[in-house]
């Protein structure tokens, strides 16, 4: 099984924004063994080095360069840690949306949710300015709620230097 990826950078820095929105403690691991074998939610922290093209539903669509944050629910056999494991692997049959841009990450966190579901994941952090639904209806074809369970995660650093340059 090749998982093999970079390490990425400011991940920490994530990790402290999450925890802050979502007012629970976020633990994001590289490595899907040290999650639990219960069921529960999770998210995925991908990192794109290059744009990926989506089949499928999505084709014609392209996801660019960047850090982007999926939320999933894992109830089966193995939980979080057999979901997870999968997502990281890159020798993988593309079953789910989120295949397509894991298949092409230059690196993959998870932090796992016991006490929130993917969509209360998703509620949370749409509502804070450095994240943004990536692609409507990614990742949420069977959900009613929620625009995307795949955003796009811009520092708030990176979000005010673009506002300033579009003022000048």
């Amino acid at each position: 099984m090749d998982t093999s990826r970079s390490t990425g950078s400011g991940i920490g820095s994530l990790g402290s924004h999450l925890q802050e929105l979502l007012k629970t403690p976020v633990v994001l691991v590289p490595d899907a063994g040290e999650l639990s074998r219960d069921g529960g939610a999770y998210l995925l922290v991908v990192d794109l080095a290059a744009s990926v093209s989506l089949a499928g539903k999505f084709s014609g669509q392209t996801l660019g360069p960047g850090r982007y944050v999926y939320a999933g629910s894992a109830r089966g056999s193995g939980g979080i840690r057999a979901r997870v494991s999968r997502h990281m692997r890159l020798d993988k049959r593309q079953r789910w949306h989120i295949d397509q841009i894991t298949t092409g990450a230059a690196a993959i966190w998870a932090a796992e949710f016991m006490e929130l579901g993917e969509c209360d994941l998703i509620g949370i952090l749409s509502g804070a300015a450095s994240f943004s639904a990536a692609l409507p209806g990614f990742g949420s074809t069977d959900c009613a709620t929620c625009p995307a369970h795949l955003l796009r995660y811009e520092p708030a650093t990176n979000l005010l230097a673009r506002t300033r340059n579009r003022i000048r």
